[in-house]
């Protein structure tokens, strides 16, 4: 394992049991071992580990492997995985196909354009934003709702309801 290297967590999922031994003999022959992990199996049977890190992804976009109907499910499952589990961390995905991208309904902050096997593809990169969880945002409406209350309270003549989840009283 390198020791000089001051890398927040590289992961990667490959569901290819062959693809993710390759790999991992790639990461060794590299002197990457402790430094890049390869997890077996689909993305969502895995949870990320705390902390910033960086995931790596190239799915199949509909050109060698899968039709583009059939993967618009795994484009939107990955955007929800990653914006559910992924909060600080960063996302870099091959693409070759930009409609099964916009799946991910996530905006890319960098686009470099690549040759993958012939098929002009993207490496692109997305910065993955601290999400407030239902629960943070109910709590900051909440302790907003408290202050408001309070200055009504001194004022008279403001009253604060409580709300649920879709912000209904």
């Amino acid at each position: 394992r390198r020791r000089d290297l001051n890398l927040p967590p590289l992961l990667g999922i490959e569901q290819d049991p062959l693809v993710a031994e390759q790999a991992r003999v790639n990461i060794a022959a590299a002197g990457l071992e402790g430094v890049i992990e390869i997890r077996d199996g689909s993305f969502t049977e895995h949870h990320l580990p705390e902390g910033p890190g960086v995931l790596v992804c190239n799915p199949p976009y509909g050109q060698r492997i899968g039709e583009e109907e059939e993967l618009d499910h795994l484009y939107s499952a990955l955007g929800g995985f990653v914006r559910e589990q992924a909060s600080g961390w960063q996302l870099w995905l091959l693409s070759g196909n930009p409609k099964l991208t916009g799946g991910l309904r996530m905006k890319a902050s960098r686009r470099i354009p690549v040759s993958n096997g012939g098929i002009d593809c993207r490496w692109l990169h997305y910065a993955i934003r601290y999400n407030a969880t239902e629960k943070t945002i109910l709590g900051i409406f909440n302790a907003d709702r408290e202050a408001v209350q309070a200055k009504s309270n001194r004022i008279g003549s403001i009253s604060v309801g409580s709300t649920n989840a879709q912000g209904t009283k």
